[in-house]
């Protein structure tokens, strides 16, 4: 079986993360493509009653990806910040940031 983004997911992982990127990239707007790794925490099988009376052998997998390859580093992190901060005017206003503290 063929699917839309790949080969089959029950012989290779890659087709159902390519999936998962997809839809999260549709739904949400959130871009995972960063992620490279990505874990297979939980794994179910279970058989269903198809409309044709047939039972059918299903698998659901659940994937955690390794986040720490998503962040953007600290200075993306600290020029994002500031460039928000300037657009609003309030970080002179307000108190001191994380960064700030820490003389970062």
């Amino acid at each position: 079986m063929e699917s839309a983004d790949g080969v089959d997911p029950s012989v290779d992982d890659t087709s159902s993360i390519h999936t998962v990127h997809r839809y999260a990239k549709d739904v949400t707007q959130l871009d995972l493509q960063n992620c490279h790794h990505w874990n297979r925490f939980l794994e179910i099988h279970y058989d269903s009653l198809g409309k044709d009376g047939l039972l059918s052998h299903k698998v659901t997998v659940l994937f955690v990806p390794d986040l720490s390859e998503c962040l953007p580093s600290l200075d993306a992190w600290r020029d994002q910040w500031a460039m928000a901060c300037s657009q609003e005017g309030c970080c002179r206003e307000r108190a001191p940031t994380f960064f700030e503290k820490r003389g970062l």
